[in-house]
């Protein structure tokens, strides 16, 4: 097994530890259950790289786990309440809906509360918080609620994790998109090089700056600790000298 999904296997089973000690102290079975260590087989792989970019807390995380389940292991949520309700029957508090066509549980902000904080306001209102906009979930586009109709409870909205996201924790790539008419373009390849491109020498220029700041904004950001001094979508000038391009 390659680390990336090595690594995607040791966090659901952490996940599954988790919502499982929830359910047994919702139904009695325990009356308390200690957060299990997660460790990770392997630094490499993209669910390892993105903990040491994202820096999640243990909430975080597990928003982020519970939303990206769904796609790697979808009877998961059924698997877990069928253990503790086998003859079937409602269960609001852990929230959820169906979709049309998938057939298992997707875990709405209802879940993310049932688990993170159970009955404890305080600590409900805090995963609504991790949801909510201001959170770096949804300024990085990453991890959301979907929205609701008017006058349903905001919480019982599905946690929607980003596509890319999803690709780049499960297969380690982004797919190219696909034309319709949400994208009406379509990809297209040349075996032309940069030199063979005849532009002017200040729009070449304004390209190389784009390059430089795709290949090394993280050095930047986060190894020289540029973070406050650049605004977003800006791009450094002539007072920041980068690596040239290989």
């Amino acid at each position: 097994m390659n680390s990336d999904a090595s690594n995607l296997q040791s966090a659901l089973n952490w996940l599954v530890q988790i919502m499982s000690g929830c359910l047994k102290t919702y139904f009695g079975q325990a009356e308390e259950f200690e957060v299990p260590p997660l460790s990770f087989n392997s630094n490499d792989g993209w669910l390892a790289t993105f903990v040491e970019r994202q820096e999640p807390n243990y909430q975080e995380f597990t928003l982020l786990m519970l939303a990206l389940a769904p796609h790697v292991r979808p009877s998961l949520l059924n698997t877990l309440i069928s253990e503790h309700l086998p003859a079937g029957g409602d269960f609001p508090e852990f929230g959820g809906v169906k979709a049309a066509n998938h057939r298992g549980i997707l875990p709405t902000g209802e879940t993310a509360q049932f688990i993170l904080a159970g009955h404890d306001l305080e600590k409900r209102i805090e995963v609504q918080r991790m949801l909510s906009s201001a959170h770096w979930f949804a300024r990085k586009h990453i991890l959301w609620l979907e929205p609701v109709r008017e006058g349903e409870p905001v919480m019982s909205g599905r946690l929607i994790l980003d596509p890319e996201i999803v690709e780049q924790l499960t297969t380690g790539t982004v797919s190219k998109p696909r034309f319709s008419t949400d994208f009406p373009a379509e990809h297209i390849e040349t075996e032309m090089e940069w030199d063979d491109l005849a532009l002017h020498p200040n729009t070449l220029r304004h390209i190389r700056e784009i390059e430089t700041w795709i290949t090394h904004n993280e050095t930047l950001m986060r190894e020289w600790g540029m973070k406050k001094k650049i605004k977003p979508g800006s791009f450094p000038r002539q007072s920041i000298e980068l690596p040239p391009l290989n």
